[in-house]
């Protein structure tokens, strides 16, 4: 996956000869030095971007030979994306933000799956409030509901506990650990190597490539592993 350079000068490899799957029913979590690529990674995963070169299959789809309109479309029946900065609609209430995305597909919202999807996150007693009136760790778990609404089959998050205090983290963070368990999987950005120890898997990147894969549940392994990589690229 190559940029172009703004002069237009040429390109900048952001992902090279990556290759990345994700089993079912699993938590995935990706971590690496800044600028290593994270984040292109996930969105290209997740069908935000498309790579000049390779696939992207989602359970045999491959999403990279649709049309913008097409990817769209897809994201909003089959994944669910949370954003660090929750991006909730202000005008709305919690339930409103959660059936968004069944209006966007033109389907008939169902209140149902909302309060389901709701109170799954302990979030249902706040489900006539607007975003403003919620603390940061309830509009992230706000934002994991509207997620799961559409029952995706991947679930991606970029630095979903960024913006949280340690104690709204550690809620997020159990939340999004649960959900394989009978549902999707969960690729999950971070740069904190306690986030990341919660994961089956652990992807460590460097300069546009998986450097190595880690199992998760060691803090202290996965953080040296992110700085044996940062030093390596230094020499």
């Amino acid at each position: 996956m190559s940029f172009p350079v703004p002069s237009g000068s040429g390109h900048v490899a952001v992902l090279s000869d990556v290759s990345l799957v994700v089993p079912p029913a699993t938590f995935t979590a990706i971590v690496g030095p800044s600028g290593s690529g994270k984040s292109t990674l996930l969105h290209c995963a997740a069908g935000l971007d498309v790579p000049d070169r390779g696939q992207v299959l989602v359970s045999g789809d491959d999403i990279t030979r649709l049309n913008r309109a097409e990817r769209a479309a897809y994201r909003r029946k089959h994944i669910g994306f949370i954003f660090q900065e929750y991006n909730l609609i202000s005008s709305l209430t919690v339930r409103d933000n959660v059936l968004l995305p069944s209006r966007l597909r033109g389907e008939q919202p169902s209140s149902a799956r909302a309060t389901e999807a709701l109170d799954q996150l302990g979030l249902a007693h706040r489900a006539a409030h607007r975003p403003h009136q919620l603390s940061g760790g309830e509009q992230q778990r706000a934002a994991i509901a509207r997620a799961l609404v559409s029952k995706p089959r991947l679930v991606f998050a970029d630095e979903p506990t960024g913006a949280l205090d340690v104690s709204a983290s550690a809620t997020v963070l159990h939340r999004l650990r649960a959900l394989p368990t009978g549902g999707p999987s969960v690729v999950m950005v971070t740069h904190d190597p306690q986030a990341a120890a919660i994961a089956d898997q652990v992807l460590v990147m460097g300069s546009g490539q998986i450097r190595t894969t880690l199992p998760g549940g060691d803090s202290e392994h996965i953080a040296e592993a992110v700085l044996s990589v940062q030093q390596e690229l230094a020499c």
